[in-house]
């Protein structure tokens, strides 16, 4: 299971701290990657604000996806637009 830490503040970089400490105390080896977000929350949510109102303006148009092993189609949703 992944876990994920965001620190943009000093109290968020002491809680990411304690826990690292806590887990090299309980002798549990862990690797960690250190990467720049490309995208802020807001854009992520904007981005996800977009997609639904594309699904639905796709499933009013009447365009849907054509299920590959069956013969139905699938609406569209945000996950789809994606």
């Amino acid at each position: 299971m992944a876990e994920f830490w965001t620190v943009k503040n000093d109290f968020q970089l002491e809680q990411f701290l304690e826990f690292v400490e806590g887990e090299l105390e309980a002798g549990r080896e862990r690797s960690y990657e250190i990467y720049k977000e490309t995208r802020t929350s807001a854009q992520n949510r904007a981005l996800y604000a977009v997609f639904t109102r594309l699904a639905a303006a796709l499933n009013d148009a009447g365009f849907e996806i054509k299920h590959p092993f069956a013969d139905f189609d699938i609406p569209w949703s945000k996950q789809s637009v994606k």
